[in-house]
C-alpha cells in the first residue's frame, strides 16, 4: 500500500495549537488542570506561600505529638479550572500565608459519637480537644492529741436576786478545791472548761483524673477550585461539620485581614500538675468544750451541798467549792475548711490553633 504524504497548511497548524494553549487555564501541562499539595506545601492557588520548613509536622508523621490523638493530614487537591460562576459550593478566602488548609471542622462533646470524614473531605487531618474538666479536692483534717481541760470561770449571784444579779467572778482550775469566804447562800453556775490538747494538720488527696469535655475534628483532601479575587471554591462541608478553618501548630494569633478571624486554640493531650499542700490545711479549737461541773461543799469539798453546771441554781451554806472538767468523748480539732484547693493546674498542651471563618 503506497502512503500518501499532505502538507498541512502553517495557519491550519497554528489554529490548532492556539486551542491547544487556550484549553488548559490551570498551566499545569497536563490533561486533568490539577495539582496535589499536601499540607507544607507552596500554592498559589491556595494563598499558601509556606515553605518545607513551615510544614505542619503531621502530615508527615500522623500525630501531632507523642502522646497526642490520632491526626493524618492528607493532600489538598486544588483545581484551577472552575469559574466563579461554575463553583458548586462557596467562595471563601484563600489561605493566608505561613498558614494550612483550609479544613472542614467541628466540635462536639467527647460523649458523644463524631461523624467521620466524609463527602469533599474524606480525610482525617486532627483530632483534638479542649474544656478541662479537672474533679476533685484536697481533703483536710486534723489530729487531736488530748491534754485534760483547761481552767474557766464560776459565777456567785446575790441570794436575794433569783440568779439575776452577779456578785462575783472566780477563775478556777480542774479539781481543785477552794475556799469560799462571801456569802454562803446564792447562786451559783460555771463556765464549761475548754478541751486542751494539741491539733495537727493532715492533708489527703482525693484528686480524680482529669479529662477534656469537648472534641475538636477537623477533615481534609479536599479539592478546591478558585472564585474571582483570588478565592477558593470550597465544596460544601460534611455533614455535621459546621466550620471552614486554617490552622498552624502552637499557640499563635489569627491573619489578620484574612477572613479567618474566629480562633480556636485546642490540645492534644492534658498535663496534671496538681499537688494537695499540708500548709493549705488549718485547725479550729478542740471541741466540744469538756463536760464541766462545779462541786460545792460546806467543809473543804467534802460535806456537799450541790452541783451546778452552765445553769444557776441557789445552794446554801457553801464554804467551798471544786471544778470537775472532763474531756467528752469524740473530741478533736475541725479543720478550718474541709477541703481546700490543690496548688498547680491542669492545661493543655501541645497546642494547635485554628483562625475559622466566621
Amino acid at each position: 500500500m503506497k502512503l500518501i504524504h499532505r502538507a498541512c497548511p502553517w495557519a491550519l497548524v497554528a489554529a490548532l495549537l492556539s486551542a491547544r494553549c487556550f484549553s488548559d487555564p490551570g498551566g499545569s501541562g497536563d490533561e486533568t488542570g490539577e495539582t496535589t499539595l499536601d499540607a507544607g506545601e507552596s500554592a498559589a492557588s491556595t494563598g499558601s506561600t509556606a515553605d518545607a520548613s513551615t510544614a505542619d509536622p503531621s502530615s508527615a508523621t500522623g500525630t501531632s505529638s507523642a502522646s497526642s490523638p490520632t491526626s493524618t493530614s492528607s493532600s489538598m487537591t486544588t483545581s484551577t479550572s472552575t469559574a466563579t460562576d461554575d463553583c458548586a459550593g462557596s467562595c471563601e478566602p484563600a489561605t493566608p500565608d505561613g498558614w494550612f488548609g483550609p479544613l472542614a471542622a467541628r466540635e462536639s462533646a467527647t460523649s458523644l459519637a463524631v461523624p467521620g470524614c466524609q463527602g469533599a473531605f474524606p480525610d482525617s487531618v486532627w483530632s483534638l480537644y479542649s474544656e478541662i474538666d479537672a474533679p476533685g479536692a484536697c481533703v483536710c483534717s486534723c489530729d487531736f492529741s488530748p491534754s485534760g481541760c483547761g481552767p474557766t470561770t464560776a459565777y456567785k449571784y446575790d441570794f436575794l436576786s433569783n440568779c439575776t444579779e452577779i456578785t462575783n467572778e472566780v477563775s478556777i482550775v480542774n479539781q481543785a478545791c477552794k475556799a469560799w469566804n462571801g456569802e454562803s447562800d446564792g447562786g451559783w453556775r460555771v463556765d464549761a472548761a475548754p478541751a486542751l490538747g494539741d491539733c495537727a494538720p493532715v492533708v489527703t488527696s482525693a484528686l480524680e483524673t482529669p479529662e477534656f469535655t469537648q472534641r475538636w475534628s477537623a477533615c481534609g483532601g479536599a479539592t478546591y477550585g478558585t472564585c474571582d479575587g483570588g478565592q477558593l471554591c470550597v465544596p460544601a462541608l460534611p455533614d455535621g461539620f459546621d466550620r471552614l478553618c486554617v490552622y498552624q501548630e502552637g499557640d499563635v494569633e489569627c491573619p489578620a485581614g484574612s477572613g479567618y478571624s474566629e480562633r480556636a486554640l485546642r490540645f492534644s493531650q492534658l498535663v496534671d500538675a496538681r499537688e494537695c499542700d499540708v500548709a493549705g490545711c488549718g485547725c479550729e479549737a478542740p471541741s466540744p468544750a469538756c463536760a464541766t461541773t462545779l462541786e460545792l461543799s460546806s467543809v473543804l469539798c467534802q460535806n456537799g451541798k450541790g452541783v451546778v453546771g452552765q445553769t444557776c441554781d441557789v445552794v446554801h451554806q457553801v464554804s467551798s467549792y471544786r471544778l470537775n472538767a472532763v474531756q467528752q468523748e469524740g473530741t478533736g480539732c475541725p479543720p478550718a475548711s474541709p477541703e481546700i484547693p490543690p496548688l498547680g493546674d491542669v492545661t493543655g498542651q501541645g497546642p494547635v490553633t485554628f483562625c475559622c471563618t466566621s
